[in-house]
């Protein structure tokens, strides 16, 4: 997996996305044989575009898609989404994820870590992410650190792509910046 801070897209997979507006393309160098088995991908790359201005771009090691199934089981994932702008608004990694074929949602599992535009920093344990409206959320357990060093623990948080607005639940200071912590 690409380490968060050097996740970027490429330009033949944005001009790709750009051509084919609201299709999803999924590359893959092994795969299942047969129909009735479980297609097996390596090196997947899944993108989604909608005229080309709002793009999702998700990348994972490998992915399992059961037959007859519109769900993809992935492993080792990047995703890099944009705002309305087009430009990078949310790069984060996970362990796992779960992909709606049919909707472009995905559910993010294990080590979930992410970084706004802005700056933020997130942690979690799960977080969803849905196409539509371009929102990552999450009730479980989160840690945010703010561009200025503050770091807040919250249960939750909803993280709106295209206005680039972060909105935790639940938050207490755990630290600030130049703050003494007790020993």
């Amino acid at each position: 997996m690409r380490p968060l801070g050097s996740f970027t897209r490429s330009g033949y997979v944005r001009r790709l996305a750009r051509c084919l507006p609201g299709v999803a393309v999924v590359c893959g160098l092994a795969c299942a044989a047969h129909a009735e088995s479980e297609l097996v991908l390596s090196s997947m790359t899944y993108v989604s575009s909608d005229a080309g201005a709002s793009e999702v771009v998700l990348e994972a090691t490998t992915a399992r898609i059961e037959p007859g199934s519109d769900v993809a089981r992935l492993e080792e994932v990047s995703l890099d989404a944009a705002g309305d702008d087009g430009e990078s608004s949310l790069v984060m990694t996970c362990d796992r994820a779960e992909l709606d074929l049919a909707t472009s949602d995905f559910h993010a599992d294990g080590n979930v870590v992410g970084r706004t535009a802005d700056g933020h920093r997130f942690t979690t344990g799960s977080a969803t992410f849905e196409h539509g409206p371009r929102v990552i959320h999450t009730d479980a357990r989160a840690q945010i650190v703010d561009p200025t060093g503050t770091r807040l623990t919250g249960q939750g948080f909803r993280y709106d792509v295209r206005a680039r607005r972060m909105i935790m639940r639940k938050a207490v200071v755990d630290e600030a910046p130049g703050e003494e912590q007790p020993r």
